[in-house]
């Protein structure tokens, strides 16, 4: 008996949180006329009705508090290393600037190392180590 309000609590706490108003506010009242439609007497659809939708509206609530507090603890955190962000770019540029100087002195050197084992190698020099 508990497991059907509980699971549709849990639903519209998800939706909530991660849905827009109109999804969230939807599903509730798709549900209200699925109830209406299954030939409640009136007096109880009106009293469940009550019941459902206040237990609706909070839990719904609670849901939107939960989203406007993580919505607002990413926006603080993103103030908090904005400032960090122009520091963080210059340094991955002069990795990526020493990689790359590190690569074209690497051929370089590389040329050189064998045009002097091919010139030596003509002069009748051999190269051990």
């Amino acid at each position: 008996m508990v497991a059907g309000p509980l699971s549709v609590g849990i639903v519209l706490f998800a939706l909530a949180v991660h849905c827009s108003l109109r999804r969230s506010v939807a599903v509730p009242v798709a549900f209200a006329a699925l109830v209406a439609l299954l030939g409640v007497p009136p007096r109880a659809a009106a009293g469940t009705g009550v019941l459902l939708g206040a237990a609706c509206a909070l839990i719904w609530a609670s849901g939107r508090r939960a989203r406007r507090r993580a919505v607002v603890g990413a926006e603080r955190e993103y103030r908090e290393a904005a400032h960090q962000l122009p520091a963080w770019a210059a340094a991955a540029e002069r990795r990526r600037l020493a990689a790359e100087l590190h690569d074209v002195a690497a051929h370089r050197l590389t040329g050189i190392a064998v045009a002097a084992a091919a010139g030596s190698t003509r002069a009748g020099v051999s190269w051990k180590v």
